[in-house]
């Protein structure tokens, strides 16, 4: 409800949840891509956070379908698309768009058993409906080529993630001073599988 109401009174903008910390090349990066890509009709988010291991690319950012939303912005325009009780479900899933979104069987089951709890109302998330209405409204997320945000809202204290978190993995580091935006915006496929193997455990 608190994004809806921002984005009535705002175009584009930044949302950070409360237990995390961004560093302030964060605010740069945001401003920047949210100027740059206003009216892109195929980039619906960006996001803060890369749980990459290594820098695996040259540019100051790449897309992915990830939208990460430890520290992330976006821009009215996608937030209409927005749908939580992702009433659209059961008839997506059915469809050519959502069999062909990924690239194998174990990574459409992994979606749509969580979409399936989503709909049922077994997980009570605002961010994974995000997710998929960035991916039925075609969408890609703009990921910074290192992260940008750390979360530390992991812990025993922690009111979701109680399990503990590699503090060095989710590290913070600089962008480079020499931006260099990609020349197409295209879905950089092999660090979404990595951040499907590693990062979302889809593959145990």
């Amino acid at each position: 409800k608190g994004i809806s109401w921002f984005f009535k009174n705002e175009k584009y903008g930044i949302i950070l949840e409360d237990d995390c910390l961004p560093n302030l090349d964060f605010f740069k990066y945001c401003e920047i891509n949210l100027k740059k890509y206003f009216k892109n009709k195929k980039v619906g988010c960006i996001t803060g956070n890369n749980f990459q291991k290594i820098m695996n690319v040259r540019e100051t950012y790449y897309f992915s379908k990830y939208p990460h939303c430890w520290g992330w912005a976006t821009w009215r325009k996608s937030w209409k698309v927005y749908k939580k009780n992702i009433d659209f479900w059961p008839t997506y899933k059915k469809s050519l768009m959502w069999l062909n979104h990924f690239n194998n069987d174990i990574e459409q089951k992994y979606w749509t058993k969580i979409f399936d709890k989503i709909y049922a109302r077994k997980i009570d998330s605002w961010a994974y409906p995000w997710s998929l209405c960035l991916w039925k409204n075609d969408m890609l997320t703009i990921t910074p080529r290192v992260n940008l945000v750390k979360n530390i809202g992991f812990g025993k204290e922690a009111t979701h993630t109680v399990s503990s978190l590699d503090d060095q993995k989710y590290q913070t580091n600089k962008l480079p001073k020499k931006w260099l935006h990609p020349k197409k915006i295209v879905q950089h496929i092999n660090n979404d599988n990595y951040v499907f193997i590693n990062h979302l455990k889809g593959i145990n």
